[in-house]
């Protein structure tokens, strides 16, 4: 992986791992099962995201280089994004 794709997945990573601490908390402090389980799965679907945008970055710089048309790439991206649920 590219530095410039290490940098900018790196934020959101930072930012995930402040909300897991963040749901730790929470259940320190005997916050609503509701509540806790409304976080948990927020940070799952950021995290969903997260690595569909890996997959997507490894497609991409898989077939830059390619004869392989963009069209063809979209198309792969999105079959893996079905794939993951999104």
């Amino acid at each position: 992986m590219r530095a410039r794709d290490r940098h900018s997945l790196a934020l959101p990573s930072r930012a995930h791992r402040g909300s897991v601490h963040g749901i730790a908390r929470m259940v320190d402090d005997g916050r609503p099962t509701r509540d806790v389980v409304t976080q948990i799965r927020a940070v799952g679907a950021a995290l969903d995201a997260v690595g569909l945008s890996l997959v997507e970055r490894d497609a991409r710089q898989r077939f830059e280089d390619s004869a392989t048309s963009p069209e063809a790439v979209d198309a792969l991206v999105a079959d893996l994004a079905h794939l993951m649920g999104r």
